[in-house]
């Protein structure tokens, strides 16, 4: 059946009609653009950590152990570091993309004089480098990245722990040495001294007693005494005229 040109006019226009509202309905419904993504991040494959505001740095560098390199040099709390650093194994990705504003950088805390530069260092360059500006009271923060003129809000992994101040990051332990790292022990006391030795072969670690003890000892006892010495931490570390002060008696 043939139409006359009355009905293929209106078909015509029915056509486009449909056409127009179906653009209308993707562009109404279309998902936003997409935003960046930071991949996982393996904590061996980071080498410092540089969390700077202003003229502060603070950089930790990863050698033998974590250290703390500025503002001053200090042995840097391990089980923090690698917190932090566990908090990075699942990747970022901001949930949403800020309207730009009139206000500026400074309604997010983003210019120059107010935020936080983040930068996760590996052996051939930046794994990450974030602006981060204001946190919000659910967890998010503002932030921003090098030549991407975009705002966004995500949830920083470890943003928690960031802190420029270099007494949080420092190692209050005592004895800042892992167990393995002990090689002898003795224990002198009421009962007597005691004198122990650590071996070690290809499959395992022992203890065993040297000239002074007449028993067979228990590794897995020793290995926890070990443990403990090196987990004992200072509740607080005093440096400089307020160490010299606590030392009136004499030497500790």
């Amino acid at each position: 059946m043939r139409l006359d040109r009355t009905n293929q006019g209106l078909l015509v226009t029915a056509a486009l009609l449909l056409a127009f509202t179906g653009l209308r309905l993707w562009q109404t419904n279309r998902p936003p653009a997409p935003l960046f993504h930071v991949a996982p991040i393996q904590a061996l494959d980071v080498r410092a950590i540089d969390l700077s505001q202003g003229s502060t740095l603070l950089r930790l560098e990863r050698g033998e152990r974590w250290a703390l390199r500025s503002p001053r040099e200090l042995s840097a709390d391990a089980d923090r570091v690698a917190a932090f650093l566990r908090d990075w194994g699942a990747g970022f990705s901001p949930d949403l993309r800020m309207r730009p504003g009139d206000a500026g950088l400074e309604a997010w805390g983003l210019d120059p004089a107010s935020r936080t530069v983040l930068r996760l260092e590996g052996t051939d360059g930046p794994l990450v480098e974030l602006y981060l500006g204001r946190r919000l009271s659910g967890g998010a923060t503002f932030v921003a990245r090098p030549g991407d003129p975009g705002v966004y809000r995500g949830r920083v992994p470890g943003a928690h722990r960031l802190e420029l101040d270099p007494d949080a990051w420092k190692d209050t332990r005592l004895f800042p040495i892992s167990k393995d790292d002990v090689a002898a022990l003795v224990l002198d006391g009421a009962r007597g001294r005691f004198g122990f030795v650590r071996r070690e072969g290809p499959d395992r670690a022992w203890w065993e007693a040297d000239e002074s003890t007449d028993f067979a000892p228990s590794s897995r006892v020793l290995d926890a005494v070990a443990r403990s010495l090196c987990d004992v931490k200072a509740v607080a570390i005093l440096e400089g005229a307020a160490a010299r002060e606590a030392r009136t008696g004499g030497p500790l």
